[in-house]
């Protein structure tokens, strides 16, 4: 015998033997050259940043110079600094302090405003370039800065600090004696320039202090702990970063990053060039696994068509793989079970049709009818004409009920609505009537129930009851139980007659019923309609004996079925 191999072997050893060399190569070549590539960016932005960097640093030291000479030595602000100068003094040494301001902000465009503040004397000036405007926005920057002066424990910082104001980070340098203070203020957005490909911007060490709306879109986090990284969700970014001197921020590079293949040297390309080629052993691949896969797969496909034609299989069906030759014989058995299940189905078809037959068996009961026949001879006899006519009324209602198309499901409405119907011709008949009481939530009379179901059991009560000596109380209650698995539709009737026999108690509820005998419905077939209208895994049935009497009750999972659906599911069924 032929021995058979696993289609899951050959696979894996011609991806093996084909496909990991590729990887491998393929790996190795662009693990070295994005090794390369990301040196060059990263030295490339290193020196860039150290550009930027260095005028950053100049600007800063340019501006702290000057404002120092504004203080040290400068009669002006001794002037200014000291409580006992009368007004018209201070007045003019402020003046004069903020027009060597007004030539700082000329020779120093970073610089956004530069302001004197005397806590003593409650007095604050200010000069402001003109890239800022506004009566708010300034007022705003002098409030931040007199709030950064007036903080418990405040001392002239040999740094610069950085305040916010309206949503923007400046860079704030303050020098000062004797509760008098110089304050130089620079917009950090005003410090930096970048190219079309690269962007600078500050942070603090914890996020961005420029440019924010950029960095968040961008998905960009300039907060990280290397000097370099990439970063970036929609573009990628490499970014670098260095601290200024004498300030508590860092100034970020930040470069569009292209991929692996710009800049590559020619010794580089050419590797990357014959690592695409090296892909042509795929189709190798692909050829080997037309042999070994997808033959067999045509065969197989080309067998379950013959067989859907009306074929059978053959001795030729076999394959030399395990895998297809488990799939053929699977087939085979699915076969078999098809087979079992049309059986099955057929045999369902006649219980169904036995199932009709007894429903046509309830619709014709002559012992019911001749009963009927006799108390109307008997009020004739007797010229009890209107009731007579009254009785003839509620018959010919419970004959069309009872003679409706077996296919038509019936609202619980239209059932309670033909029982009591059915109550008053026995009163109309009965020495002692049965009495019928309805209890339950009016709003679930809607739902659709098998026709001559609930009357059933009502007719079943008043037969077995007929010689008692007292009135027989009916009680039908229906309600919506909650469950952890779904609604339950509940549905019971209970009379106060003779009750159930234990062995009709243990044939009932052990669901074997109680066969027809001609004269009334059997409770089996009202079990059968309700299986087959919802389905028997969806349906169980209670029998009990009350004190006094008998108790039937229904549970119905998921009932909200609607009339289309139920009528779909009646003629599928047949009845």
């Amino acid at each position: 015998m032929k021995k058979k191999i696993s289609i899951k072997r050959r696979i894996m050893s011609i991806l093996i033997g084909t496909l990991i060399p590729i990887i491998a190569f393929q790996i190795y070549s662009s693990f070295n050259m994005a090794q390369v590539m990301n040196q060059k960016i990263t030295e490339a932005g290193m020196t860039a940043l150290q550009v930027y960097a260095g005028n950053v640093d100049g600007q800063l030291g340019l501006v702290q110079d000057r404002l120092l000479e504004s203080v040290a030595g400068n009669e002006d602000f001794t002037v200014f600094s000291n409580q006992d100068s009368d007004e018209v003094k201070t007045y003019v040494a402020s003046y004069n302090i903020l027009e060597e301001y007004k030539m700082l902000l000329r020779q120093n465009p970073c610089v956004t405003g530069c302001i004197i503040y005397s806590s003593g004397k409650e007095i604050c000036r200010a000069v402001w370039s003109d890239r800022i405007s506004g009566y708010d926005k300034k007022e705003n920057l002098l409030k931040a800065v007199r709030e950064h002066i007036e903080e418990e424990n405040f001392r002239s910082p040999n740094s610069w600090e950085v305040i916010t104001s309206d949503g923007i980070h400046y860079l704030v340098r303050t020098m000062g004696y004797r509760k008098t203070y110089a304050v130089a203020l620079i917009d950090l957005n005003n410090l930096i320039t970048a190219g079309e490909e690269s962007s600078l911007l500050f942070t603090d060490g914890t996020g961005a202090l420029t440019d924010m709306e950029f960095v968040a879109s961008e998905g960009i986090d300039p907060a990280g702990k290397q000097e370099s990284c990439f970063t970036g969700k929609r573009t990628r970014y490499l970014l670098i970063r260095t601290d200024i001197a004498n300030t508590p921020v860092y100034l970020v590079y930040l470069r569009v990053y292209k991929g692996i293949l710009s800049g590559l040297s020619r010794k580089e390309m050419y590797i990357f060039y014959i690592s695409l080629l090296s892909l042509l052993l795929i189709p190798i691949s692909f050829e080997l696994l037309k042999k070994t896969f997808f033959k067999p797969v045509d065969k197989l496909v080309s067998t379950m068509n013959r067989i859907k034609d009306g074929g059978e299989l053959s001795s030729e069906d076999t394959y030399d793989e395990i895998e297809f030759e488990q799939v053929s014989n699977t087939f085979r058995a699915m076969l078999q079970q098809i087979r079992e299940l049309k059986i099955e189905a057929y045999e369902k078809k006649l219980q169904i049709q036995k199932t009709e037959l007894q429903y046509y068996q309830i619709q014709i009961r002559p012992h019911f009818y001749l009963n009927c026949l006799k108390n109307i001879y008997g009020m004739l006899e007797n010229n009890k004409n209107e009731e007579t006519q009254k009785f003839i009324i509620y018959l010919s209602r419970h004959l069309r009920y009872m003679m409706r198309d077996k296919t038509d499901p019936v609202t619980l409405d239209e059932e309670i609505s033909y029982i009591k119907n059915y109550i008053v011709l026995q009163e109309l008949s009965m020495k002692y009537p049965p009495k019928c009481t309805i209890d339950g939530d009016m709003s679930l009379t809607a739902r659709k129930i098998p026709a001559i179901s609930i009357l059933t059991f009502v007719e079943n009560s008043v037969k077995y009851a007929s010689n008692m000596p007292v009135h027989l109380e009916i009680t039908i209650s229906f309600s919506l139980l909650k469950g952890e698995e779904g609604d339950i539709f509940y549905i019971s009737v209970r009379d106060n007659g003779c009750g159930f026999s234990n062995d009709q108690l243990v044939r009932l509820n052990r669901g074997s019923g109680m066969e027809t005998d001609g004269e009334h419905i059997g409770i089996t077939n009202v079990m059968q309609r309700f299986y087959l209208f919802y389905g028997k895994d969806r349906v169980g049935f209670a029998f009990s004996n009350a004190d006094p009497g008998a108790k039937i009750e229904i549970f119905i999972q998921d009932p909200d079925v609607r009339s289309g659906k139920t009528e779909a599911s009646l003629s599928e069924v047949g009845i």
